[in-house]
């Protein structure tokens, strides 16, 4: 499941768990926190674009 993927990867990037890393170390997981959440909300638009599509197939199916 996408959002039980994105909440464990958030988990373990986040910026407030990672006060005992090297300040580089930290900048890099700064960045993949980002990156993660920005392919979460792409892949989230996504999905909800699809489910839309989906809806609308099925109510032209019904109507028809």
């Amino acid at each position: 499941d996408l959002k039980n993927r994105y909440f464990e990867l958030s988990k373990i990037y986040h910026p407030d768990r990672l006060n005992q890393m090297k300040q580089e170390d930290r900048k890099i997981a700064e960045k993949e926190f980002k990156r993660i959440k920005k392919a979460y909300e792409f892949l989230k638009e996504k999905l909800i674009k699809v489910f839309d599509l989906v809806k609308i197939k099925n109510f032209i199916n019904q109507v028809l």
